[in-house]
């Protein structure tokens, strides 16, 4: 196993409850038409953050040069979405990755 290591943040002065989740997946993206194809996932609670440190495992026995790759995170709070990446991170553009994740504004 190879290891892809960094870390999530945000740029809003807010402290998440206990309960929130940080989600980190490792996609293909190579094909436009088609969902990314997910190579791995790694759940983190949010007790020690932001910025939230992780450490994400995957067989590079999967990973194709000729495929595009990117990190996603997400953070959840009782399953609602409060935020997510919407930039592209390239998982392999050397350790540590920093992942942005933005504010998904709320619906009434």
């Amino acid at each position: 196993m190879a290891k892809i290591e960094g870390t999530v943040f945000y740029r809003e002065r807010i402290a998440l409850p206990p309960n929130a989740v940080v989600e980190i997946q490792l996609e293909d993206v190579s094909r436009a038409d088609a969902m990314a194809t997910v190579m791995a996932t790694l759940t983190l609670n949010s007790e020690n953050g932001p910025p939230y440190a992780f450490s994400i495992d995957y067989d590079p026995a999967r990973i194709d040069s000729r495929m595009t790759y990117a990190l996603r995170a997400s953070i959840r709070v009782d399953d609602k979405l409060m935020f997510t990446t919407m930039d592209y991170t390239d998982p392999f553009s050397g350790n540590p990755v920093s992942v942005l994740v933005r504010r998904v504004p709320s619906n009434p």
